[in-house]
């Protein structure tokens, strides 16, 4: 499965992990898994392990995805979406997110690595 989450209700945190090739209905369906074990209660933190992937996510990807979170994922709503990737064109990608998703509004940063991810994903906004 080229996307995995857990969910950790205690932190209030996501953690998708993302392997290989993305694919769109795979990616909806890690996020319908969050959004259930999120269940009503908005704001949840996200960390986005993306060093595992073999190609980058496209516009097309991040744009249905961000639709769907937009009709469906009220849990991310107001949070905090840490991204950790190395790839030069996954960091592209991955600011274009940033962009579009604060429409929904989720604030999007990128990181080389995890420690760091999690300090940004803990501080008070």
């Amino acid at each position: 499965m080229p996307i995995s989450e857990s969910v950790d209700r205690g932190a209030r945190m996501v953690r998708f992990v993302a392997r290989g090739q993305l694919v769109v209905d795979e990616m909806l369906a890690a996020v319908d898994r969050a959004v259930a074990a999120a269940g009503d209660e908005t704001g949840w933190s996200v960390l986005s392990d993306h060093r595992a992937l073999d190609v980058p996510a496209t516009g097309d990807q991040v744009r249905a995805m961000l639709e769907h979170i937009r009709m469906h994922g009220q849990a991310f709503y107001g949070s905090r979406w840490a991204v950790v990737t190395i790839a030069p064109a996954s960091f592209g990608m991955m600011r274009m997110l940033g962009t579009l998703a604060e429409s929904i509004p989720i604030a999007v940063r990128i990181f080389a690595d995890v420690p760091e991810a999690l300090r940004w994903l803990q501080e008070t906004p």
